[in-house]
This record gives structure tokens, sequence and C-alpha cells, in this order.
């Protein structure tokens, strides 16, 4: 199987179930963003040596898949008997950011920075917020109950934690608005 199609030479691409859609349509800006977010998750791992962390972020990764899927069948209006991203998938996240972060006291702003996996956590973290804003511009008008954006947001957060844990595991110190 070759790897081009030439399917989308004409400025149109299909979604999940086959609808054909205009390049620029704002699902495709959605879901290019979660594209990015995966791509630097990928990239985070490379430089990330817990192998626990590494677990998570690769669960995370298959999960966002999930999320495109799930945009893809709200786009479609296809009958979502079981939300793929649950209500369980959102624990999960915070349970993760309590046990890495839990008993860390943020009172500033700390700046992006530090050891190399930290860095792409918060680059990561900042693609993850903006693909979150998009997505609730994305179902504004689309009468959708969904975890989506919850599990975003949640998402960013325990990036963030893990930034942070990561350079203090590494004894980086942050630095400090």
């Amino acid at each position: 199987m070759k790897i081009y199609t030439r399917s989308g030479d004409n400025g149109y691409s299909s979604i999940r179930g086959g609808t054909k859609l205009p390049k620029y349509s704002m699902i495709f800006e959605l879901l290019g963003d979660l594209d990015e977010l995966n791509s630097i998750l990928g990239l985070s791992i490379a430089y990330i040596r817990d192998d626990d962390i590494r677990e998570v972020l690769r669960g995370i990764q298959k999960k966002i898949f999930d999320v495109g899927i799930e945009i893809q069948k709200i786009e479609t209006k296809q009958l979502i008997d079981k939300e793929i991203i649950s209500e369980g998938d959102i624990r999960y996240l915070e349970e993760s950011i309590d046990s890495y972060v839990g008993d860390i006291e943020i009172k500033e702003f700390i700046l992006p920075g530090g050891s190399t996996a930290s860095c792409y956590l918060h680059l990561a973290r900042a693609v993850c917020r903006r693909a979150e804003r998009k997505l609730v511009k994305y179902l504004e008008n689309k009468n959708a109950k969904s975890n989506l954006v919850p599990y975003l947001n949640r998402l960013s957060d325990l990036l963030y934690a893990l930034a942070i844990y990561i350079n203090l595991k590494c004894q980086v110190k942050e630095k400090k608005v």
C-alpha cells in the first residue's frame, strides 16, 4: 500500500466515515492540533528516562487518537452510544496529577524551561491548550454532550505537572516570574 493517495490534491479531505470536507474546515484545524500534540508527546517521551511517565504518555497518545475519533463522530452526527473519552479517563488524569505533584505547592507562575524533557512537555501543554480552545469553538453549535473539553483541560494540567515533576527529579531549579 502506498502512503500517498492523491485524493486530497483537490483541496478536500475525508474524515472517518468518508465525509469529504475542505481542508480549511475547522475540524481539520482541530485534528491538526491534536496531531501536533501527539507528535510533541512522542518527542517528550524520547527525552524522558522515567519508564512510568513514558508509559503514562504513551497511553495518552492513544487517547488523543480517541479524541479525534469522537470529534469526527460529532461532525458526522453519528450517535455515540458510549463516549470514547469517559469520566474515568478524566479521573485518571486527575489522579496522575495528584501522584506527581500532589504535595508540591505552586504559588507563582513558572517559566517554561529547565530540562529538555520538561521543555517539550511545556510545549505539549501549550499545544494542548490551543487544541482545547479550538475544540470549545468547534463544539459551540454542535449541540453535543462530550467529555472532550474537560479531558483536554486536565491533560494540559497533567503536562504542566509532569514538566515540574521532571525538573524536580532532574534537580533543575524552576525559574519563577
